[in-house]
């Protein structure tokens, strides 16, 4: 299981630098068994990025939409206890809030694998950062 940030979506959906490689990602996690995770929260913050940077409300229900299609990927909906559990983080951690809400979330999950471009994981004891191009390979392999 692997945990995709944000960002991931994002790159694909405001057709960003990156977007090529988190597409193919993407693709397979679209077509494959429950293989990824994304949190309630990141969607919220997703259509809000995309409506801010786009003035498209189309596009955010068009992200939407496309989440709903996602075979392999699961939502989670955070609880009181995840909640209090990130502001600890976010304290402990120095991070915001979206930041620490994933670490909770992937704790809640008992995942360690994550796919973003951010890099404020990049030093979190027990989280390994993936590029999309690595998590597809892991993917495939199981």
């Amino acid at each position: 299981m692997i945990f995709i940030d944000a960002n991931i979506f994002l790159e694909v959906m405001l057709q960003q630098e990156k977007a090529e490689v988190c597409k193919n990602l993407l693709q397979y996690v679209e077509k494959s068994p429950r293989c990824a995770w994304i949190n309630i929260f990141h969607i919220f913050s997703m259509v809000l990025i995309v409506q801010h940077k786009t003035n498209q409300i189309s596009k955010s229900k068009k992200l939407i939409e496309s989440l709903g299609s996602y075979e392999g990927l699961q939502i989670y909906i955070p609880t009181l206890e995840t909640i209090i559990r990130t502001i600890d983080i976010q304290i402990e951690l120095n991070l915001d809030f979206d930041d620490s809400l994933v670490i909770a979330t992937m704790t809640d999950l008992n995942i360690s694998n994550i796919v973003t471009f951010d890099k404020h994981f990049d030093n979190i004891k027990g989280i390994e950062v993936l590029t999309p191009v690595r998590a597809l390979n892991i993917l495939e392999r199981k």
